[in-house]
């Protein structure tokens, strides 16, 4: 999950360096292998435009990953009502309390729609979810990732949130305040890659098929203490060779983990991201996430594009196409009277590309 993908199937399929033959490198052939991503100097990391193609390309290239400047302030603000009205639709019939961004207390598992850690089990379909995912600056970005490829489809994936663990302002059932500190809100996913590195490695170079690129929108300024996306900068154009040198646990297109003793792990960054702000990485960068220590929600949208072909829609279940085939979904979008642009519907996949 992206960010979010670590569950049983990883778990049972992670990937183990008992067979590696990986060559010894210096500290300083890993310091170049393993770059540092540039800093802003404010506590953030370099942004671009979407019209800056020329200059985030080659960033991306480099580093696996990019931090482009997608929303304006008033589009993430106007998307936060959205999110709350889906974070208060409880399948199960059980909230306690309806959550609020102000209360603490209404951030307990049981109010949310799902009790896993990610706390959403299914794709958002309301207005401003399709409106972000069909931005034309998003649009325009995946564009030119895709050297000018015009025919695209928008992923449909789920909002993502980590709650605030410090300093947190309760109220007991007699009115007295405490301040709580909630350990067991505080969750990382270890370093993974979201899909099988050895099949990546082999479609692209190979087969000749597209890199597929991951992303995420912050929906609110998400500073280092609120947590956030994990990754190692480097680490795709290092793949090759990194799976020259390791032994395939399987074959199987399922998500796996970076062996806890492999020393690229060292090099990870921490992406702190500006309210608007998008980080893209390659599928085949290393990532993970760090924890929220801070009093406050990050808040973000789970947003890709792929070119509008049979091959990425067999490679990512996320693609409209296949999120649309689905009956539930479908009725969904219909119910909350979702409208869609020209240019979206096609996004979507409603309407063929010409």
């Amino acid at each position: 999950m992206d960010d979010r993908r670590t569950n049983k199937k990883e778990k049972k399929n992670k990937s183990r360096s008992d067979h590696s033959t990986m060559p010894e490198m210096t500290q300083e052939e890993l310091k170049k292998t393993f770059p540092r991503y540039p800093s802003d100097g404010d506590g953030y990391l370099v942004a671009y435009e979407t019209n800056q193609a020329d200059l985030y390309l080659p960033v991306l290239k480099k580093y696996g990953f990019v931090v482009v400047n997608v929303l304006t302030s008033q589009e993430c603000d106007e998307t936060i009502p959205e999110f709350l009205q889906d974070s208060n639709e409880n399948p199960k019939g059980l909230q306690e309390k309806r959550i609020t961004l102000e209360d603490p207390s209404s951030w307990e598992n049981v109010n949310w729609p799902s009790s896993s850690k990610f706390q959403f089990s299914k794709s958002a379909c309301g207005q401003k979810a399709f409106d972000n995912r069909c931005n034309p600056r998003i649009y325009e970005l995946f564009q030119h990732i895709y050297q000018g490829e015009n025919k695209l489809w928008i992923s449909i994936d789920k909002w993502g949130v980590m709650r605030g663990t410090k300093n947190l302002r309760m109220v007991d059932a007699e009115g007295k305040e405490n301040w709580v500190e909630r350990e067991d809100w505080r969750s990382e996913l270890k370093m993974h890659w979201d899909l099988n590195p050895w099949l990546y490695v082999n479609e692209v170079e190979k087969e000749g098929h597209h890199p597929m690129y991951q992303g995420l929108v912050a929906l609110v300024d998400c500073p280092e203490e609120v947590g956030g996306f994990l990754c190692v900068p480097g680490s795709t154009p290092f793949l090759s060779e990194w799976t020259k040198h390791k032994q395939a646990t399987h074959m199987k297109p399922l998500s796996i983990r970076v062996p806890e003793d492999d020393k690229m792990i060292e090099f990870k960054q921490k992406v702190t991201l500006r309210k608007g702000q998008m980080v893209v990485w390659d599928s085949g960068q290393a990532h993970a996430n760090f924890a929220n220590r801070g009093d406050q929600c990050r808040i973000y949208q789970f947003i890709r594009m792929a070119p509008a072909c049979e091959k990425c829609k067999e490679r990512d279940r996320f693609l409209a196409p296949n999120v649309l085939a689905q009956d539930h979904y479908t009725e969904e979008v219909r119910k909350k009277g979702v409208q869609f642009t020209s240019l979206g519907r096609k996004l979507a996949g409603l309407e063929p590309w010409d």
